[in-house]
């Protein structure tokens, strides 16, 4: 690339300049590594360094750099993944068009709107961390199998939740009783977004929709946009902040704690309006 040609410059001084400093944060927040020819698709002090080097002729250390980018406000985050799969221009549609109608027709006849997923949590999944002597890293006891769990929940944005827990596999028969109950519960018209799952398209769906008489009707969200749905934060509390955390000790423990976050949900619905403050949701708000 010609932006990267490198400029050799005698001597290395203290730092880079204020201008060299701008264009360096440009050049890392638009563009992995890969698009500078690098192999990582994440950004390292190492990698910094190299491109630093490649682009102004600098040598600079990795724990220099590191100083560098917090000066520039950079920070070590967990990035988030989009698969190539999703098409930006339904992602779009969907966001200034697509939803706004819905939003305005759900005003209109009085309806609802839920967003729905599922999730299926294995007993072998862990997440978090925990402090132990440096070099000497902590064994945790706990069940090998996997014991899975499947969960649904939809959620809507004054807080309110519905879900349910169960040890079988979801399909479109599990899907339909689910929306059953969601309507009683509910008591109104509800307009439903799911992603395309087969379960969510089942000639057995549509009937069911159909017989409903207008009181559920179901919308699909793009493929490959689960950041589009809020329903996603659910499964990051229960999954990450609650299951991944315990140690399961024997079958059905992890039903126990799932149904135990989930319920929590239920009971704090001011949790479940902030997920729908993530910046990836402002088209919601």
């Amino acid at each position: 690339m010609t932006a990267l040609a490198a400029k050799p410059v005698p001597g290395r001084p203290g730092s880079l300049s204020p201008d060299q400093l701008a264009e360096l944060a440009g050049l890392i927040r638009d563009h992995t590594p890969a698009g500078y020819g690098f192999a990582e698709a994440l950004w390292t002090k190492a990698l910094v360094s190299a491109l630093i080097e490649q682009r102004f002729g600098f040598s600079f250390q990795p724990d220099w750099t590191g100083k560098l980018l917090h000066r520039m406000g950079f920070t070590p985050q967990r990035p988030k993944y989009r698969a190539t799969e999703q098409d930006p221009v339904k992602v779009a549609a969907w966001r200034n068009q697509t939803f706004p109608a819905i939003r305005a027709e759900a005003a209109q006849v009085g309806a609802t709107i839920y967003f729905l997923d599922e999730a299926h949590p294995r007993a072998d999944y862990h997440a978090g961390t925990t402090w132990a002597p440096a070099g000497k890293t902590p064994i945790v006891q706990a069940m090998g199998r996997r014991d899975p769990v499947t969960m649904i929940s939809a959620i809507e944005q004054r807080g309110r939740i519905h879900f349910n827990c169960f040890t079988g596999t979801f399909d479109k028969t599990t899907f339909i009783e689910f929306c059953e109950q969601l309507l009683a519960d509910d008591g109104g018209t509800v307009f439903l977004i799911v992603d395309g799952a087969p379960s969510h398209r089942a000639k057995d769906v549509k009937t069911f929709v159909q017989n409903t008489h207008g009181r559920l009707r179901l919308f699909f969200l793009p493929g490959y946009s689960p950041t589009l749905n809020p329903d996603e934060w659910v499964w990051n509390s229960v999954k990450a902040a609650r299951a991944g955390r315990r140690a399961v000790q024997a079958p059905g423990q992890l039903y126990a704690i799932a149904v135990e976050a989930l319920q929590r949900l239920a009971t704090t619905p001011e949790i479940v309006r902030g997920f729908f403050r993530d910046p990836d949701l402002a088209y919601l708000n």
